[in-house]
């Protein structure tokens, strides 16, 4: 089954300790790999509850990456390239749920209401597009909540 793991992330840089503050993941499964995702942007493995979680059909000793993250980089307005990289989480956290405010910023309680992963399925959403009338009661949960 095919899975869109959906998670609303924006950019901020706040130095923080290595551990992530929602431990907010989800898992995708896809030709035999399951690979976890987090909501900081982390992928394979949990800084909070550690292990590597990338495996190759969930073998406790397949273990075929180690961790990764979204790694982006772009020109702002004055010319000046930004970067946000992260490393094995050595430096803060760069991506945090939810919106951004009018000032390009965010605040952890905005960020609590936002740390969560939406995930669907290919099936839920042709279904949901085969509906005429959408209702709360034939929408599905994931397709419902999302912002």
């Amino acid at each position: 089954m095919k899975y869109i793991l959906i998670s609303l992330l924006t950019f901020v840089s706040i130095n923080t300790i290595a551990q992530v503050p929602f431990n907010v993941s989800d898992s995708i499964k896809v030709n035999n790999i399951k690979a976890l995702c987090l909501v900081h942007g982390d992928m394979w493995n949990n800084p909070n509850a550690g292990g590597l979680h990338c495996k190759y059909k969930e073998d406790e000793y397949s273990a075929i990456a180690n961790a990764g993250g979204i790694w982006l980089s772009g020109y702002g307005l004055s010319g000046k390239v930004h970067v946000s990289a992260q490393c094995l989480r050595g430096d803060g956290i760069d991506f945090w749920p939810g919106p951004l405010n009018e000032i390009g910023s965010t605040d952890y309680t905005t960020c609590e209401k936002w740390a969560k992963i939406w995930k669907v399925t290919k099936a839920e959403i042709n279904e949901f597009k085969s509906i005429i009338d959408h209702t709360i009661a034939n929408t599905p949960s994931s397709i419902l909540t999302w912002p």
